[in-house]
């Protein structure tokens, strides 16, 4: 993906400027890559990777066939066993993360392409679930 479809994403979300306005987004996009290092746009609150350690990987398959892998990471400054979770498709497009934010607060992220009904696939947008699940 690149910025001009970045652009565009950001400027359907937030709605277009009028005449003569200079628009400027109000929180610049965050992005990661999926499995096939295509970009993925996420939400700004998705805490960076850095900061984790891989834990523990799964994959899921049925036949022989792979239908997802399941990333765990863990954050050593944490009580938590696991703080932040990666899923992603057999063939690597990012389906969601979830994680614990400061406020020991579940925050999920999902591909758009996953709950809008229209929609033939995954996106590579992932939108913010706004309900929070306290740890």
């Amino acid at each position: 993906m690149n910025a001009v479809v970045v652009l565009l994403m950001t400027l359907l979300l937030t709605g277009c400027p009028e005449r003569g306005e200079a628009w400027v987004p109000p929180v610049s996009p965050q992005v990661t890559q999926n499995l096939r290092g295509e970009t993925v746009l996420i939400p700004h609150s998705v805490p960076e990777t850095s900061q984790f350690l891989l834990g523990t990987y799964f994959k899921i398959t049925l036949d022989d066939q792979l239908l997802a892998i399941i990333a765990r990471y863990d954050d050593p400054k944490t009580r938590l066993k696991v703080d932040y979770v990666e899923i992603f498709q057999g063939n690597g497009d990012l389906l969601g993360l979830a994680w614990f934010d400061e406020f020991g607060v579940l925050r999920t992220a999902v591909d758009y392409g996953l709950i809008e009904e229209a929609s033939s696939g995954p996106s590579g947008v992932l939108v913010l679930l706004e309900e929070g699940i306290r740890a």
